[in-house]
């Protein structure tokens, strides 16, 4: 069943009352997939045009007219991407469901020796070959726009979709480990900011 999140209403001016000036939104990291290839591959080889020729200006006025060119092709290439772009929306379970998934799928002896051996002192909380899809699966959303009211339709992924994922041949290691590290991110992350200018 789709899932809404919906914004915290309150505002900044407006107190927080005793009964809830402890709850807060979960935690939430948003990544966009590009699901065409070709056209994300295109906009990443203008870009390193862009970026080339941007350093060459100054010294190479000359390179103007094919500067514009690029910037323009650059510009079409991701409005491209945009059509072909899926949300993922990674949301944290909160803290005891997630210690409790760490507990259910924990490390082999031999993937921590592997570890130890490979990065010295670190240390490894679980099963990187079975605890990723799980975490996706409970954290993952795909994103479906939103309603009449303005409130995005979270899907939660299918075990279809999430065995595509990890088992297909579309999905390469590093997309899928991108998608994974939003869900890490979103259960570990602090969420905190800076001085506000708060009293």
């Amino acid at each position: 069943m789709p899932t809404k999140t919906s914004k915290n209403s309150r505002t900044a001016d407006v107190p927080a009352q005793p009964g809830d000036r402890m709850k807060k939104t979960p935690q939430r990291v948003v990544r966009w997939v590009c699901m065409d290839a070709d056209a994300a591959g295109r906009v990443e080889e203008l870009e390193f045009q862009e970026e080339n020729l941007s350093k060459r200006l100054a010294q190479e006025p000359h390179l103007r007219d094919r500067y514009d060119s690029v910037v323009a092709e650059l510009d079409e290439a991701r409005e491209e991407a945009r059509e072909h772009a899926v949300k993922f929306v990674a949301i944290s379970i909160g803290s005891k469901p997630w210690q409790k998934l760490l507990d259910q799928y924990p490390p082999s002896r031999e993937q921590k020796r592997e570890v130890a051996k490979e990065a010295g002192n670190m240390h490894l909380s679980f099963n990187p070959d079975t605890f990723p899809r799980v975490a996706v699966k409970n954290c993952l959303r795909i994103s479906q726009g939103k309603d009449a009211n303005g409130i995005e339709i979270l899907d939660e992924l299918t075990d279809e979709e999430i065995a595509d994922m990890y088992d297909g041949d579309e999905w390469n290691a590093g997309e899928t480990s991108e998608l994974f590290g939003a869900c890490v991110l979103a259960n570990q992350r602090v969420s905190r900011v800076g001085d506000l200018g708060n009293e």
